[in-house]
């Protein structure tokens, strides 16, 4: 059991951290855009296709990703896993696929919640302030809106860190990776309850840990919460 354990944890690992920098990156970039463009056709477009994403179930999503780009255009593989060891080339291309598939609904979701997160710090006289004082939008925006709107999103990231793992025994399966998802899966068919139970206790470990690193985060970007610690 620790065997299978050991050899299906890196690659659900792997796919779970890809898919969170995607979902990371995406989700402030779509959501400091929606919120400079509050109300306008760019910020309606973009929270109907958060919409539409959150909602669309993952092993749709992931078929018609395989049906569009591995069998309509070729660009990607349609399943499997290569190990990182042969070729980081070759390790993305089949980490791409799953990754951007698990990552899209935590993006959207993410994406509204910074989206709103942005809009109210906008609204702020600070940056009314800073602006009036010739001070570069892109300096605001980095140093000051930036900063002050990720405590939001880093409160709520934990909780989503645990639906990626769910979530990664669908995408798992439609991509045909050798993951925890997939070991779970078969775990369950043969009625091995002792790698069931593994697979269990390892991601509840897994969960905990990237909790604990997810409020580390939100001390160092809140002043406040850093202080309570200290006090």
């Amino acid at each position: 059991m620790a065997q299978l354990i050991g050899a299906a944890l890196p690659v659900t690992l792997q796919l779970m951290l890809l898919a969170t920098v995607i979902s990371v990156v995406l989700s402030l970039a779509l959501g400091v855009l929606a919120a400079q463009t509050d109300g306008r056709l760019v910020d309606r477009t973009i929270g109907g296709l958060a919409a539409l994403f959150q909602a669309a179930p993952p092993f749709w999503v992931g078929l018609m990703f395989i049906q569009l780009f591995a069998v309509a255009l070729g660009v990607l593989p349609s399943g499997g896993y290569v190990p990182i060891g042969d070729g980081v080339k070759y390790w993305f291309s089949s980490m791409i696929g799953p990754a951007t598939v698990l990552a899209l609904p935590f993006t959207a979701a993410m994406t509204r919640i910074v989206r709103a997160s942005v809009a109210d710090e906008l609204a702020k006289d600070y940056v009314r302030t800073a602006k009036g004082a010739g001070i570069p939008w892109l300096t605001i925006l980095m140093r000051n809106v930036l900063r002050n709107s990720l405590i939001s999103p880093i409160t709520v990231l934990g909780l989503y860190i645990g639906g990626l793992m769910s979530g990664a025994i669908v995408v798992e399966s439609v991509f045909n990776l050798p993951g925890m998802g997939t070991l779970l899966v078969s775990g369950a068919d043969q009625g091995d309850l002792g790698v069931v139970r593994g697979v269990a206790i390892v991601s509840a470990f897994v969960f905990v840990l990237v909790n604990l690193v997810v409020d580390v985060l939100y001390i160092l970007l809140n002043p406040r919460a850093a202080e309570a610690v200290a006090e």
